[in-house]
């Protein structure tokens, strides 16, 4: 009897513990994503391209095991930056 106690008391933690973990990666980030329409110039030259921009902006409990406050992805299609 004291043994099925320990073994559900060991269950429900394991529980509590893979919950938090679940928690903690899958609301540890914000999405937002931008579209830019606009244009490149060179000297002599004007090129219309529209750039898509993903950010990541980190919540405040991840500053516990990193340094990072967020990512961005920046992407032009069919270019190479």
């Amino acid at each position: 009897m004291h043994a099925r106690r320990t073994l559900t008391i060991l269950g429900v933690a394991v529980l509590a513990v893979v919950l938090v973990f679940v928690f903690v990666v899958n609301f540890s980030a914000a999405e937002s994503r931008f579209e830019c329409a606009g244009g490149f110039t060179n000297d002599k030259s004007k090129r219309a391209v529209t750039a898509f921009i993903k950010l990541h902006e980190y919540r405040w409990w991840v500053g516990l095991w990193s340094d990072s406050q967020g990512a961005l992805w920046l992407e032009i299609p069919n270019e190479t930056i």
